[in-house]
Parts: C-alpha cells; sequence; structure tokens
C-alpha cells in the first residue's frame, strides 16, 4: 500500500528545527513491512500538496499533529486531502489528547492515538483486506453517524522497533549549526519518562513510562549519519536521557570502541 506521511507547517521556529523522529520511525516500520512510505515534511519541502498527491497518489494519508504549531496547517492540508476522496488520519500528541474533538471534524477519518507503529500496521492490513477496525487498539474513527474509541495500545518493546531508515528523510535539510556544530541532527534514544511533572504532557502520553532503544542502534544510525552526510553533533532529543547510570556508561564505552567523534547535547534536564 502507497503511504503518505505529513508533517505539517509550523510557521516560524525560534531554534534549530527538528527532524520528525516519530514520522521516520513509523514509516521504517512501515517499509519494513513491505509498503510504499513517503514522508512529506512542509517544514522543508515546498512541494505543491496537488503535484504530490498525483505523483505518489497515496491510498492513505497521515498527518502528525504535535502541537497546536502545527493545527493550522494541518487543518488546511486536512481539508484539501479529503476533498481529493483521500482516507485522511490524524495522529501525535494533540488528537491523542483530544481524539472527540478531531474526530467531530469533517476532514478527519480516524485518529491513531498513543504509539503509532504497530497500530499503523494493524490498520492498513485491515485496509488491504477489507476488515473492520473495531479490534485495531490506539485507534478511534467514525462509523455513519458514530464515534468508535477502541481500547488503548501497550507500549512496544523498542528492540522489537527497527533502526531508523534515514532515506526516508533528506538528510541534509536538516543539519543545524548549534552549540559548536556544523551538521547537528535530532535523534532519540529513549521514550518517555518516569516522573509526573504537572507541566508535561508525559503523564498522559507517555503514561509515565521511560522504554530505551538499545544503544546498538543508536550508535548505527549515527555511525549511518556520519558516514553518509558529516554529521558532527547530536542533540538527544528525549525526555529522559539515560535513566540508569549503567546504561549511560555502556552508550560511552560503545561510542569510545566504535572510534566516531560527534558532540552530544541533550534536551533532558535529568541527566545521569
Amino acid at each position: 500500500m502507497r503511504i503518505l506521511l505529513i508533517n505539517p507547517s509550523v510557521g516560524y521556529y525560534t531554534r534549530a528545527l527538528s527532524n520528525p523522529l516519530g514520522l521516520l520511525s513509523i514509516g521504517t516500520y512501515l517499509k519494513q513491512c513491505g509498503h510504499e512510505v513517503k514522508i512529506y515534511d512542509r517544514c522543508v519541502d515546498k512541494t505543491r500538496i496537488d503535484y504530490l498527491l498525483k505523483k505518489f497518489d497515496p491510498q492513505i494519508v497521515g498527518v502528525s499533529v504535535m502541537s497546536s504549531r502545527g493545527l493550522k496547517d494541518a487543518v488546511k492540508i486536512s481539508s484539501h486531502i479529503k476533498k481529493e476522496g483521500k482516507l485522511v488520519v490524524w495522529g501525535g500528541q494533540l488528537p491523542s489528547m483530544q481524539t472527540q474533538l478531531v474526530l467531530d471534524s469533517d476532514y478527519v477519518d480516524i485518529v491513531s492515538f498513543g504509539e503509532g507503529e504497530k497500530t499503523w500496521k494493524e490498520l492498513v492490513f485491515c485496509l488491504e483486506n477489507n476488515k473492520d477496525f473495531n479490534e485495531i487498539k490506539g485507534i478511534a474513527y467514525k462509523k455513519g453517524e458514530e464515534i468508535k474509541i477502541n481500547p488503548c495500545r501497550e507500549f512496544s518493546d523498542l528492540r522489537d522497533m527497527p533502526v531508523s531508515d534515514w532515506s526516508l528523510l533528506d538528510v541534509p535539510k536538516y543539519m543545524q549549526n548549534y552549540l559548536g556544530c556544523n551538521k547537528m541532527m535530532y535523534i532519540y534514544s529513549s521514550k518517555g519518562c518516569p516522573c509526573r511533572c504537572a507541566f508535561c504532557s508525559n503523564v498522559n502520553f507517555h503514561k509515565s513510562t521511560h522504554r530505551k532503544r538499545p544503544n546498538e542502534y543508536v550508535i548505527e544510525e549515527i555511525k549511518y549519519l556520519i558516514e553518509n552526510f558529516g554529521l558532527d553533533g547530536v542533540f538527544f532529543s528525549d525526555e529522559l536521557w539515560c535513566i540508569k547510570k549503567t546504561d549511560m556508561v555502556d552508550f560511552c564505552n560503545r561510542v569510545q570502541e566504535s572510534g566516531l567523534t560527534f558532540i552530544g547535547v541533550f534536551n533532558s534536564e535529568l541527566v545521569c
């Protein structure tokens, strides 16, 4: 199946532009399952949507809405795509928190809430085989005039997720000058955080759960980006980097053994 995944434009931004890591993970997983996937990031790609729909002709379109900053463009692009008769799925933090409100619109058919890789795999399978959506965990959808909200999906073991396929992105467009780096990029080595801070969406989205990716997966990605694009800095976008000291030591030892040289920048304020 041909699947188009869209990252809406957020307009202006005040710090280094992040590559769409969530869409990259979902796209990699679907591609591994044999589907044809294209990521269309409207923050860096000025291709007209009409041209893209005609050339790629997706059978299903996913739109990632992480916050209100991308909402205006997400509504605009989804409304246009619906007029072209395509199935539109929204995912990300905002529709995960406001599922009913999103589905009350006339430009979204399905909401994928929570973690999306396995949800998308099952959704595409049901579409290909004309099966009902009622057994798919982690989605809400319209059935006639009724809105159906299925149970939440359990978190995946990140060891079961493949190493990100960076060929799905135009990598040089995301490289930034930042803190002494000329070609810094965002990568994640874990998801979530065990804390319950009142100001943070982690409590609802990640259920105050922290999951670590295998260090060898992360280093494999960094090595690929260094060897193919000259990466010299990594911004770890984790909510919490290395919850255990042993993880940090293992990661640093693996980097040293690999001979890779890069600057590490950490988003988290909590670093062991």
